[in-house]
């Protein structure tokens, strides 16, 4: 299209197209910004939002910028563009620039680096290298968008035939064909473990035993609604308070249920990259959509966790991205989950909903089920209650959320949100032993803005509640020291000697703005007869910044098994991280999946 001429305009549509171009023109919008909303328009042009509409639509066509439901509108450009261009702001138009365009392969030969080429690559001289040249076209024209001359080591040359089908990037190829992101994937190893011990220990809980009554575990949707639901049902998972989720346990529960469909035998690098794939995509949502999702009272694990197991199911599947992108929609409109349940067994079972409407939105993608191109946008607009959200911004040089900020691995079966103040009072037990007489303290707990918001039984009833009470979990921090799966029993919960106790814990949050979950510090004061002690915690057991070891792993596996009474020595998970990426894993998964589902369908607990 032309460039909006202002000297040509008539009508109003026309005079508010020319004000946004010039202004964008000028720098009053740089390249990157949003313009002003379309209610600020009309007032400041006074003109209809219909006409604002129009120019705002002419303008896009013009490729002057980018607008997208519920975030608004993007300058792309300072002028219209005047050759045709593709550009990529998100993962609705990559999935659109693959379906609507082909890659061909021209041609590809083997090259051996001289001096001047290896040095420009990067290689050794003498190394034996590819070059292909492959040519992008729009679907439905002969006219071709781009020629590409792409470089790959002589070992990597079947990730451009790959290319070639799935309309993938060959960097992307090479990454599946060679399990890359080698120190990313090997950060998944233990996150796996803890996930699957969870699994293992939440297997005879009362809530996966509902969803196993529920299903039919021979189809994978009930196999992950089992598997999910016990995956969470001890509440004992990791976290990233990235996106206040938890982010492994929907993935891996879809990956176990799922994994009969791969296409090929699984390693471990396929298993821990679509791990890895799926909860970056959980998180990186979640991040975008930011706390207010959670605060509107939204369960996050639930309804990221949807889409994020998604996207690690269609990884492993390797699904064209086409596909892909479908899946992914399909799942956002699966997505559900509430903190209203949370202390029930309908908590746990959002993480089976999420695993399952995964594998229920990959396989209808692969049969063909079309889905909105910008469904992602659509979530976040409805998952943020319409909130104003700028473009999530991601390139090569973020890293990975398991990498920085990190998953924090939990070291007590309780919500995450209790663990500082857990750690807080059992540090000052240690500095000052109670007293023999069991005479009760003080305790005051001081939050952070919506550090409590999950925690919403104050005098718990059962063991599910007590994992989201405040005056439980310090309490039995302070009496027993100990805070370990029996914590939560009912029976533990219900002891009259913890009631004194409890009745003199004190919680508050902090006023002033919104802090950072991962990092704002939570300060704890106890105060006895003649002496009182504050600590403030800054980080979380079992975060990056206080990380759990292998040892810590371990024990955490056998406590799990002994729990959920399935025997899996310690001796296997151990094997799992000196394993080599490309050991099969098929047969193990296979027998760990089948002893978790026959345990939660036993008829008593």
């Amino acid at each position: 299209m032309p460039a909006p001429n202002p000297t040509t305009y008539t009508g109003k549509r026309t005079l508010v197209c020319a004000h946004l171009a010039q202004g964008i023109e000028c720098g009053r919008w740089p390249v990157g910004a949003l313009l002003p909303a379309e209610t600020a328009l009309c007032k400041e042009l006074q003109v209809s939002r219909h006409t604002v509409r129009a120019a705002l639509a002419e303008l896009q066509s013009a490729g002057l910028v980018t607008s997208h439901q519920g975030v608004g509108t993007r300058v792309l450009r300072r002028r219209p563009e005047q050759t045709p261009s593709h550009s990529l702001q998100d993962i609705s138009d990559l999935a659109l620039y693959a379906r609507n365009t082909t890659v061909r392969i021209l041609d590809v030969k083997e090259v051996v680096l001289d001096g001047p080429t290896a040095e420009w690559i990067g290689a050794g001289a003498g190394e034996a290298w590819c070059q292909a040249r492959t040519l992008r076209t729009a679907a439905e024209q002969d006219a071709p968008i781009v020629l590409s001359s792409v470089w790959v080591p002589q070992a990597s040359r079947p990730a451009i035939e790959a290319s070639g089908r799935s309309g993938l990037p060959v960097f992307i190829e090479v990454q599946r064909l060679h399990s890359r992101m080698v120190s990313e994937v090997r950060q998944v190893i233990g996150i796996a473990i803890d996930t699957l011990a969870c699994m293992v220990g939440g297997a005879g809980e009362p809530a996966a035993r509902a969803a196993a009554r529920a299903a039919d575990t021979a189809g994978a949707e009930h196999r992950a609604l089992v598997l999910g639901t016990a995956s969470h049902a001890l509440d004992y998972d990791d976290v990233c308070m990235l996106a206040t989720c938890h982010p492994s346990a929907p993935v891996v529960s879809a990956l176990l249920a799922g994994i009969d469909h791969a296409p090929e035998e699984i390693a471990l690098a396929d298993l821990l990259a679509a791990h890895l794939v799926g909860t970056e995509t959980m998180l990186r949502l979640g991040a975008w959509l930011g706390f207010g999702h959670y605060a509107l009272g939204f369960h996050a694990t639930g309804t990221l966790g949807a889409v994020g197991a998604a996207a690690a199911c269609a990884h492993l599947l390797r699904l064209p991205l086409a596909q892909w992108h479908a899946a992914l929609s399909i799942a956002a409109s699966s997505a559900c989950g509430l903190r209203a349940n949370f202390g029930t067994d309908t908590k746990p079972l959002h993480v089976g909903f999420a695993a399952s409407s995964a594998l229920r939105a990959v396989a209808l993608a692969r049969a063909g089920a079309t889905a909105s191109d910008d469904a992602l946008a659509a979530f976040a607009h409805a998952f943020t209650g319409g909130a104003r959200l700028d473009p999530p911004l991601r390139d090569a040089s973020t890293p990975w959320a398991v990498m920085a900020p990190g998953f924090e691995t939990k070291r007590y079966p309780s919500c995450y949100l209790t663990h500082r103040m857990i750690a807080g009072i059992q540090r000052l037990r240690e500095r000052r032993p109670p007293p023999t007489d069991d005479a009760p303290v003080s305790i005051d707990v001081l939050f952070p803005p919506g550090g409590t918001a999950p925690l919403k039984h104050p005098q718990p009833r059962t063991g599910l509640q007590a994992k989201f009470s405040a005056p439980y979990c310090a309490a039995l921090a302070w009496m027993d020291g100990h805070v370990g799966l029996g914590s939560f029993s009912d029976a533990a919960v219900q002891r009259p000697a913890l009631r004194p106790q409890m009745a003199r814990i004190r919680v508050k949050e902090r006023t002033g703005p919104h802090e950072p979950l991962e990092t704002a510090p939570v300060q704890v004061t106890i105060t006895g007869c003649g002496w009182s002690d504050t600590m403030a915690v800054d980080w979380a057991p079992g975060s990056p910044q206080d990380p759990v070891t292998d040892e810590d792993l371990l024990t955490k596996w056998q406590d799990c098994a002994t729990h959920g009474q399935i025997t899996v020595p310690p001796a296997v998970a151990a094997s799992w991280l000196a394993a080599d990426l490309g050991q099969p894993m098929d047969s193990w998964l296979y027998s760990l999946r089948k002893a978790i589902l026959e345990r939660s369908t036993e008829a008593d607990g």
